[in-house]
């Protein structure tokens, strides 16, 4: 390859690094991730471990569901990638814990992924007996939508939701569609 055919790709090498180096997750309204989600449900993880057959690395995440609140009436258990699938990508599910889980069909994987890079994996916790479901800035809540502070107030891309409020959300938005 000669030099001056190697210098003439540096502009398109270097606009590409740039573009990746500055790549990240772009907010979402909150009824386009109720819309674009296949299955939203209150789950808790039973179990993480990576599917035999998948590259090194896939975690996946099976799940006891506990309230359906979008997709098949029916569902008991549900088996999701816990693993970015790139780098600003922050899915992942620990055992025990319960979250809301928005979740996508990926029919080309043949897998279920956390919705908006792992947004969708709301974990809840219990404080005076009110639970509160952990929501990422990036997740445009309808106007007005009451917010507490995360689970971590230093912290301020992340809050907290009520539980039964997320659920009405939900609701209203998948029976607008």
């Amino acid at each position: 390859m000669s030099l001056r055919f190697r210098l003439s790709l540096l502009p398109v090498v270097l606009a590409f690094s740039l573009a990746t180096a500055f790549a990240k997750v772009a907010p979402v309204p909150f009824n386009q991730l109720v819309r674009q989600s296949s299955v939203i449900v209150l789950a808790r993880v039973e179990s993480v471990k990576p599917r035999l057959l998948r590259p090194l690395g896939d975690r996946y995440a099976r799940a006891r569901v506990i309230e359906v609140w979008k997709g098949p009436a029916n569902l008991a258990k549900i088996e999701f990638l816990a693993s970015p699938t790139w780098t600003c990508d922050i899915a992942d599910a620990q055992v025990g814990e319960t979250a809301v889980l928005f979740l996508q069909w990926d029919a080309r994987e043949n897998r279920y992924n956390i919705a908006h890079s792992g947004r969708g994996r709301m974990a809840i916790r219990e404080i005076t007996g009110t639970q509160l479901a952990t929501i990422w800035r990036d997740v445009r809540l309808p106007e007005g939508t009451a917010t507490e502070a995360g689970p971590e107030p230093q912290f301020d891309f992340i809050r907290s939701i009520a539980v039964p409020v997320l659920k009405k959300l939900v609701v209203e938005a998948t029976s607008s569609v």
